[in-house]
């Protein structure tokens, strides 16, 4: 049967605003950066953590939490509620409705109404109608929006209410879906019957007839890094256009970079920037996507900023994966679709309201608690996020306190802020520091619990060479932990800032591990802060280093490396012993993998930890080295737990070895 619009739904309409008051909305406000809002959830994190940690869900429930204010004054956020309960009908002028399928349009044509754009958005539902009646079918239409912006900024409750109402539309049918969030959602969180409208029409061998449009296909996350569909739109593509590839592709494609309206900032518009030059390099005439939010945000380029600003983007467009699907079955011609804005056709009930308190318990459960757990700080992430976001900040700062501050800690993280309120040390030893009083000295060593009471090998090379050197230095009375593991465990760590800010003085500081380094440099306030490699690098000539001939590898330690980009003078340090042969991991510096112990991981889930370690030392044994070196003694605990064959030394061993001196 033909579509029928004026067909009225079982449920209370919406009230219905006059069109003259419906306005564009135009670009104003931007978000903060550096937040919880930053994260696109794009998945492109989960190529390179080693503990394999779920960051999108983490980052919804902090946003649940946080309940951040969105971009462009929070109008998209409300848009979002607005959709939980609208169907905007009037995007399907043509076309044949039945029950052979359903198919499930999203809310674009929403969209299409408040942002009164060129670009038609909701041309792509029709097209895919349009398209289904040329292979055969006659689809339901399932009005209604899927959530995923409400879900994705953190409205949970709200959520909720919108996920009841569509269950009952979704329920026992295979329901075609055109949208990669709409799929991910009614595939992921629904666990409804869905296929994507790519691999649907896929299947049908559909007869083209080749185009001459010039694509290229930017893939969305939600189906892309989410699900696993990549090859679907390139084969439709390929028959229907001359299609060509952009350089990062599949799972290793850049995303859009806002999600759910939160994050448009300057940094996610430099991202889109860089997206689209990338398509205009392969020499496409339009860029495909499969994702209704995509194509709006990609799209976004040419009305954020002024004509000058884009001049280097202009010539390539946006166009829908169907619409070139229906324009190649000569169904649709998207050169010629009129779009509307009809006001009038947006129907729908309202939501139940909200009748419950924000309660973040609702929404805590042991898998939330496994992934608030896992990561081990070693921000790899950072490197590959097309944002720079700062996951371990977020869970550092934001997410793990709260946990903490619920009772949800690891028994064995609870143990250990016990006992370092109690004894000052993580490891519980009430000895107290080894000192060495020199009140006019000009730096003082900060030796840190794992020298002082793990490695004292370290400890004694560090004193020793700083001897050598005659290094004016000092260790106070009254050094406590420097705070790393109490804050990287979610645990508060006033009390020890305080008590070493006043044993402190304000002296320059020299230590010889990388996470009490990364700790007194970031979080206490106007430190001077060296690693011993500083030191060591700026007076090599005073030392007379003899010659040690074995073959070594270099592991960056993730508090040095990433975090500061301390990369260069432990290698340079090496490599001035002579006799060393210097070989590197296949991943070093900015990729190296991390040892797997930090962020309180080796103590609340040992075997992740181990597992990381021994994957790293396994690499090492196949490269037929004498040793491991690095530069922080946390790390080397953990390599060498887990490899009896090669020895892990610290740098300063290696050192002190050349010296021909015992630590």
């Amino acid at each position: 049967m033909s579509v029928d619009n004026s067909k009225v739904k079982e449920a209370k309409e919406a009230p219905k605003a006059p069109e003259e008051e419906i306005k564009p909305i135009k670009v104003a406000g931007e978000c903060e950066i550096g937040t919880v809002l930053d994260c696109a959830t794009c998945k492109r994190c989960s190529l390179v953590c080693p503990t394999e940690l779920n960051l999108e869900k983490v980052v919804r429930i902090s946003r649940y939490l946080k309940d951040p204010k969105g971009s462009h004054r929070n109008v998209f956020k409300v848009t979002s509620k607005l959709a939980g309960m609208a169907e905007t009908q009037s995007w399907l002028k043509k076309g044949e409705t039945g029950t052979d399928i359903a198919y499930f349009p999203g809310c674009s044509a929403l969209f299409d109404i408040l942002l009164q754009r060129d670009t038609n958005y909701s041309g792509a539902a029709e097209a895919a109608v349009l398209s289904l009646n040329k292979l055969g079918f006659k689809p339901e239409i399932i009005y209604g929006c899927c959530g995923h912006d409400l879900y994705y900024s953190g409205a949970l409750d709200e959520f909720e209410i919108v996920k009841k109402e569509l269950s009952k539309k979704l329920e026992g049918k295979k329901i075609v879906v055109g949208c990669g969030e709409c799929y991910h959602m009614l595939k992921n969180v629904y666990n409804a019957d869905v296929i994507t409208f790519a691999e649907f029409v896929f299947e049908q061998h559909p007869k083209f007839e080749k185009t001459d449009l010039k694509t290229t296909y930017h893939d969305p996350c939600r189906l892309g890094r989410y699900n696993e569909i990549y090859d679907a739109p390139r084969e439709l593509l390929k028959k229907a256009s001359d299609f060509r590839e952009m350089e990062n592709i599949r799972e290793e494609a850049i995303c859009c970079s806002v999600s759910a309206w939160l994050n448009c900032n300057k940094h996610a518009r430099e991202v889109r920037f860089n997206r689209i030059r990338e398509a205009k390099a392969t020499g496409a005439d339009y860029i495909v996507t499969a994702c209704n939010k995509c194509s709006i945000h990609l799209d976004c380029v040419h009305y954020e900023l002024n004509k000058e600003e884009v001049k280097d983007l202009e010539g390539i467009k946006i166009i829908g994966l169907e619409e070139v699907v229906g324009y190649a079955l000569g169904v649709y011609d998207p050169f010629k679709e009129e779009k509307s804005y009809e006001v009038s056709e947006i129907k729908g009930k309202f939501l139940e309201p909200i009748t419950i308190e924000k309660d973040l318990e609702r929404y805590i459960d042991e898998d939330l608690i496994e992934q608030a757990f896992r990561c081990t700080s070693c921000k790899n992430c950072t490197i590959v996020c097309p944002v720079h976001y700062d996951t371990p900040g977020l869970m550092m700062e934001v997410f793990r306190p709260e946990l903490v501050k619920r009772g949800y800690a690891p028994e064995k993280h609870t143990k250990i802020a016990s006992v370092l309120k109690k004894t000052g040390n993580a490891f519980g030893v009430e000895t107290g520091v080894k000192s060495k009083v020199n009140p006019k000295a000009k730096y003082i060593y900060f030796p840190g619990c794992v020298a002082q009471y793990r490695r004292d090998d370290v400890f004694q090379a560090t004193v020793k060479i700083l001897d050598l050197l005659g290094v004016d230095y000092e260790i106070p009375e009254g050094l406590v932990c420097c705070g790393s593991v109490l804050k990287r465990t979610g645990h508060p760590m006033d009390f020890l800032i305080e008590q070493n800010m006043k044993v402190l003085k304000g002296k320059p500081i020299i230590t010889s591990c990388s996470g009490c380094y990364a700790t007194l440099k970031k979080d206490y306030e106007g430190l001077d802060v060296h690693h011993i490699t500083d030191i060591i690098k700026e007076n090599i000539g005073k030392l007379p280093l003899k010659e040690v001939k074995k073959k070594v590898m270099y592991h960056d330690p993730c508090h040095l490396g990433r975090k500061f980009s301390y990369y260069d003078v432990p290698r340079e340090i090496i490599k001035a012993i002579p006799g060393i042969e210097l070989v590197p991991f296949d991943k070093e510096k900015e990729n190296a993998q991390c040892c797997g112990a930090g962020g309180g991981v080796k103590s609340a889930k040992p075997d992740l930890a181990n597992d990381l370690a021994k994957k790293k030392m396994e690499e090492a044994k196949g490269k037929d080295v004498d040793m491991v070196v690095s530069s922080c003694p946390f790390c080397e605990l953990n390599l060498a737990d887990n490899c009896e064959d090669i020895p892990v030394v610290d740098i300063l061993n290696l050192i002190m070895e050349s010296l021909g001196v015992k630590a």
